[in-house]
């Protein structure tokens, strides 16, 4: 029985650590902030390789997906200024995959990647290390609709 509680804890960590991965990309794409973009990448090093591969997937659907989004719900003048805002969030998700997909990730990376968000913000390495998504929708209530709660 301890067997199966402890995998069943393992899954809804590893869970977890999706949805503040999912939180804090969803920050980073749409408001461009370094911090929420080092929790992501922190939270991929955490990840399994498995786990980090589909991070890496989803961030590549994610910069192809936001500007055919935009171009088929925005017409007009500011078109083009959504075009290249598209396009630089587009940028960004790839700038971020490739840098998760850089190396396969060790314990002491993820020590240091760890460290490094710790002092960038304190309050998303906390929040990394209880699995808690949420930090993402209570600094930026605007998106908590868009969050993963």
């Amino acid at each position: 029985m301890g067997f199966f509680k402890a995998f069943k804890n393992m899954k809804k960590q590893a869970d977890r650590i999706n949805d503040y991965f999912y939180n804090a990309v969803i920050v980073y794409t749409f408001t461009n902030e370094k911090d929420a973009m080092y929790a992501a990448f922190t939270a991929a090093t955490v990840a399994a390789a498995k786990q980090r591969a589909s991070m890496a997937s989803l961030l590549e659907r994610m910069a192809t997906d936001i500007p055919a989004m935009y171009k088929t719900n925005v017409k007009g003048d500011s078109a083009n200024d959504e075009s290249i805002r598209t396009a630089e969030m587009s940028h960004r998700l790839i700038a971020l995959k490739n840098k998760i997909e850089a190396k396969d990730w060790n314990l002491n990376d993820i020590r240091m990647a760890k460290a490094a968000l710790s002092m960038i913000n304190e309050e998303y390495a906390y929040a990394l290390d209880i699995c808690d998504p949420r930090v993402f929708s209570r600094k930026h209530p605007d998106f908590s609709k868009a969050l993963i709660e």
